[in-house]
């Protein structure tokens, strides 16, 4: 596996289709630093771990954390 494979396997997004969406909210504190509109932030669970999806549905940015 070569370096490009690595950092692929390490940064790869996750399927939200393979996890379940255990909370939707919008914030009404932190917005988009591009185009300003409020974040929407979901919580989802799969293999005993929590991941965070932070996305704008203005422009399409998307966030994956782990919780």
């Amino acid at each position: 596996m070569d370096l490009r494979e690595k950092i692929a396997t390490v940064f790869a997004e996750p399927n939200e289709k393979d996890m379940l969406l255990v909370e939707e909210t919008v914030s009404e504190d932190f917005k988009c630093g591009k185009c300003n509109t409020n974040l929407v932030i979901r919580i989802y669970y799969k293999n005993k771990k929590y991941y965070k999806l932070i996305t704008c549905p203005n422009c399409g940015f998307k966030l994956w954390r782990d919780v």
